[in-house]
């Protein structure tokens, strides 16, 4: 049994010493998942991009499909653009969370092929939070409401896109 906590406790100081939480300037990273909304459905792939030190910038597209309320319009893509703030650093959580409040704007199409398809805007917010696995892989989870956002929550998985370490040139003296 000794061995068994001495193993558990090994590899949990591994991931959160190899794991980071928000990103850095410049530095991206996917998201990909499913959720349930009041629109039914929603399958979404987005791509975040650190801004600076705690605040990234992030496109999503979303795929819905009304399954409860069996309206006209059965189907809606969404086009969000969003901005987090990650409050890792201001709360001094453990580096492989990652915890951020935002805001999103974003572009819906509503459509079906017996109806001419319609669209609207919406300002919502989210609150979500990720954990990472190691440096690259990690969980995510969000609620989000207003606006065409619609209320619901998704969760899926997170890939970071690390940068290829530069190589240092090599000085000569004359």
């Amino acid at each position: 049994m000794k061995k068994i906590v001495l193993m558990l406790l090994l590899l949990n100081s591994y991931l959160y010493s190899n794991s980071q939480s928000s990103l850095s300037r410049g530095d991206k990273q996917w998201n990909a998942g499913l959720g349930i909304s009041t629109f039914g459905l929603p399958v979404y792939l987005g791509i975040d991009y650190g801004l600076r030190r705690n605040v990234t910038l992030n496109g999503e597209v979303s795929f819905h499909r009304d399954l409860y309320y069996k309206s006209s319009l059965k189907n809606m893509l969404g086009m969000v653009t969003r901005v987090d703030y990650h409050f890792n650093t201001l709360i001094n959580i453990p580096p492989a969370w990652d915890l951020y409040l935002g805001l999103n704007l974003g572009l819906y199409t509503f459509f079906d092929r017996n109806y001419p398809a319609t669209a609207a805007v919406g300002i919502g917010g989210h609150l979500g939070g990720r954990y990472f696995f190691n440096d690259k892989i990690g969980l995510n989870m969000e609620f989000g409401t207003g606006g065409q956002n619609l209320a619901g929550v998704k969760i899926g998985i997170t890939s970071r896109i690390l940068p290829k370490k530069r190589k240092k040139k090599k000085t000569t003296s004359s």
